[in-house]
This record gives structure tokens, sequence and C-alpha cells, in this order.
């Protein structure tokens, strides 16, 4: 029975990221989408003063691999209220954001995994005694050869 949760875990993996493979190009396609806005709405405001040194834009979303950044690290919920002090176009971005991620794709997400376990764990059952059925099938075929090949010296003669 060991093997069997084992195996379970495996088929389960496999069949997950198979239906996880279309939700992570959304992922991909949202996560751009997301750092694009965060720059665009952030760069030609008073959040993103220019630097007199280097002549480059300081702030979080100022360049787009800035903006890239800040936008991976919201995808695992660390918004924290320093994300909050942008100027409103940027504020509304993250708002709304952080509910399209954080509230409806990680809950796509868990649906999915649970689903997909589920499938395999009720399945798993069905194959491994239908696994077991086999064998011991097998083993009673063998029995049945190796008797009927050797009944003939164990007769016993009246």
């Amino acid at each position: 029975h060991t093997l069997k949760g084992f195996s379970v875990f495996v088929h389960a993996s496999v069949k997950i990221f198979k239906k996880l493979v279309d939700l992570f190009m959304v992922f991909a396609l949202i996560f751009m989408c997301a750092s694009t806005m965060f720059f665009i709405s952030s760069v030609d405001s008073s959040a993103c003063p220019v630097d007199e040194g280097s002549g480059e834009y300081e702030g979080e979303y100022c360049t787009l691999e800035e903006s890239m950044s800040k936008v991976f690290t919201l995808f695992f919920g660390t918004l924290e209220a320093s994300d909050f002090d942008v100027p409103g176009p940027t504020r509304a971005t993250l708002v709304i954001f952080n509910i399209i991620v954080i509230i409806l794709l990680l809950n796509i997400i868990i649906a999915v995994m649970s689903d997909c376990y589920a499938d395999v764990s009720n399945s798993a059952e069905l194959i491994f005694w239908d696994h077991r059925f086999e064998l011991i099938q097998d083993v009673d075929a063998i029995t049945q050869c190796i008797n009927n090949l050797f009944s003939c010296y164990f007769k016993n003669d009246p």
C-alpha cells in the first residue's frame, strides 16, 4: 500500500501539470500586461523623478524591469502599505491586479489541483485492485500449469 500512495501522488502531479499548462500561459500574459500597465501609468507621473546624476528614473514602477520585479513579488501576495504610495491610476491598477490574481486565479489553481487529486485518488483504488486481481489470476494460472505438468508424478495408483 505504500507504493500505491506514491503512485497516486506521481500520477496526480502529472495530471495537474497537464491541466495547468494553459493556466500558466494565462499567468504569463497577465504578468506581462500588469507589468506594462504599471510601467506606463507610472513613468510619466510625479512618482518617477529623474535622478540628475544618472538621468534614470527612480521609483518602483519607473522601469519595465523594476515593474516586472514588483509584479512578480505581487504574484505571491507580498503587498505592503508602501505599494499604495503611487499615483491614482497605478493604485487602481494595483487593486484590480490583486483582486484578479490573488482571489480569482489562485482559487482556480487550488480548485484544479483538488479536483485532479480527487479524480486520481478515486481511480487509483480501482486500478490498484484491478492489478491485484490480475496478479492473483496469473499466480493461479501458473500453479494450474505446474500441477498439470507434474500430475503424472503425483498420481496415487490403488
